[in-house]
């Protein structure tokens, strides 16, 4: 509990743990149900706010299914319905089913969809996670006796460190290797459709009378969940962007038709915990094309993320050249890491240049920049690309600087935007105003995070959309933004109103 801050779920386990101690010196058995119910009480007590905490329901809804269900096995065995290790593995497989079922109406108003593997994910990894914890605290009190010993103290250590790293590795392993299975994510459209039909078939098999008497009541229900399915295809029908909030880094996601295109991945750790939930949301299982606009970190680590998990179907990334200026204060490029990482999982790889134009189910992607005669480091030889669709144009910049930008505005390109997404998350030396005199946009994204180190935005790229009245929306501020395409109109909305 002090090492876990005293969760809602740890209050729980540990009082339970004690009204279950104290039933043998009292010589009383207590019902389980009513156990729960005054530990709750008795937290709500304490803390009346956790009744808000999701973790609160979802930790006692967890020990209700899995006290159910043990009652169950027990009556099994008292009835002489024994088993070896496949009845204790089938036993474990049930419990972590019906936890799984037990929170799936909190599950569906913070995640996506569910994962039929989960259940069995679960199984694996509970015990071991129990293990990493055991093994941590028989650590800890073995070493006491040593601390004033160097040597054995770094010997005991290192042979901990050992076992723990290959549980730990192997935690890593299952996790991803779950996650590589795309097919086994349902969305949650789809969980929506189908578990009343898995319902009205249980009760039709089990329970006719049960059918036949409540009829109309079931008839108005699997009516209202088929609306709420139609509904959900009707607004996946759109074409949007989806500027996501990944901190101080960039990551679009274009999305049409149930089919997925990304520019750029964030930052470390925004492949998982941003992207692909992004993704599931759109009930879209793997990404067609990732256009990388550069190989810097705050933009190519999530891409990483991504291809690792295996939901990455072909990359784009600028031309190479043998003269990019590199400096030690300057950030890694990471270009030979993504490439070795493509080949290795086998992901077709482009490398884009000025003039060339993709055409993605029938949305036209023109390549403005970089060119072979452009000099300078990777920020410079961003790509810079012209989206066009159903008459709606979006200029996305990556890290583009001012000198790249009085180079390019020398060509005879159309720079016209609707809506601009601003270079190098709002910095003084890019978005000049020769470069938005040439874009003209209505609106500009800028992706930055909240209270960084840069200062990015800066106050005169601020001023300078202001003064030609072009609205400034920030992900720090707004979260993830939104521009839905229909019918050749678009609208912008953002996470946070």
């Amino acid at each position: 509990g002090i090492l876990s801050g005293w969760k809602s779920g740890i209050c729980r386990a540990s009082l339970i743990s004690l009204f279950r101690m104290a039933d043998r010196p009292l010589m009383r058995r207590r019902d389980v149900y009513n156990t729960l119910f005054f530990v709750g009480s008795l937290l709500l007590l304490f803390n009346a706010y956790a009744l808000y905490d999701t973790g609160f329901w979802m930790s006692f809804m967890t020990a209700a299914a899995v006290s159910f269900m043990s009652e169950l096995q027990d009556k099994k065995e008292g009835q002489g319905k024994k088993g070896g290790f496949v009845a204790s593995c089938r036993a474990s497989f049930l419990f972590s089913i019906a936890a799984q079922t037990a929170v799936l109406p909190y599950q569906m108003m913070s995640s996506p969809g569910i994962h039929l593997l989960a259940p069995l994910a679960n199984v694996i990894a509970l015990p071991l996670a129990s293990i990493l914890m055991a093994s941590c605290y028989l650590f800890l009190f073995l070493l006491l006796p040593f601390s004033n010993s160097s040597v054995i103290y770094k010997a005991v250590s290192a042979l901990f460190l050992f076992f723990l790293n290959g549980l730990s590795s192997l935690f890593q392993w299952i996790a991803r290797t779950v996650t590589r299975m795309r097919l086994a994510f349902v969305p949650l459209k789809y969980v929506l459709l189908f578990l009343p039909l898995f319902v009205l078939v249980v009760l039709l098999m089990k329970r006719r009378n049960f059918v036949l008497k409540y009829k109309k009541i079931l008839l108005f229900s699997f009516t209202l969940c088929l609306a709420f399915v139609l509904l959900f295809f009707v607004s996946f029908s759109k074409t949007s962007f989806l500027f996501l909030d990944v901190g101080q880094g960039d990551a679009t996601l274009l999305v049409k038709k149930g089919h997925a295109l990304l520019v750029d991945g964030g930052d470390k750790g925004h492949g998982y915990h941003t992207v692909i939930p992004a993704l599931r949301m759109q009930a879209i299982s793997a990404i067609d094309l990732v256009i990388l606009t550069h190989a810097h970190s705050d933009h190519a680590s999530g891409v990483m993320e991504l291809m690792e998990a295996g939901v990455v179907r072909a990359l784009c990334m600028p031309i190479r050249s043998d003269e990019i200026n590199r400096s030690p204060s300057q950030e890694e490029d990471m270009s030979d890491a993504i490439e070795t990482l493509a080949s290795d999982e086998g992901i077709a790889l482009y490398h884009l240049k000025t003039g060339d134009v993709i055409d993605w189910r029938g949305v036209q992607i023109e390549v403005l920049s970089p060119d072979d005669k452009l000099r300078g480091d990777l920020n410079d030889r961003s790509l810079v690309l012209s989206i066009s669709l159903e008459g709606i144009r979006v200029l996305m910049t990556g890290d583009l600087t001012e000198a790249t930008e009085r180079y390019l505005l020398r060509s005879d390109f159309d720079f016209s935007a609707d809506l601009l997404h601003v270079a190098h998350h709002g910095s003084r030396y890019a978005t000049t105003d020769a470069f938005l005199l040439a874009c003209d946009p209505e609106t500009a994204v800028i992706s930055v995070g909240a209270h960084n180190r840069y200062g990015h935005p800066h106050p005169d790229v601020i001023r300078r959309l202001e003064r030609r009245s072009i609205e400034p929306i920030r992900t720090d501020e707004s979260g993830c933004v939104f521009l839905n395409i229909r019918r050749q109109k678009g609208t912008i909305n953002t996470w946070i109103r």
